[in-house]
């Protein structure tokens, strides 16, 4: 899981932009 590494790093930043991306794995990890 590749991409679950930099949106650990990345969700802390920009946390609430997950959302905004609409990426389902971002709210699995956060």
């Amino acid at each position: 899981m590749p991409h679950a590494k930099p949106s650990s790093s990345k969700k802390i930043s920009t946390h609430s932009a997950h959302r905004l991306d609409g990426s389902p794995r971002d709210g699995l990890t956060g």
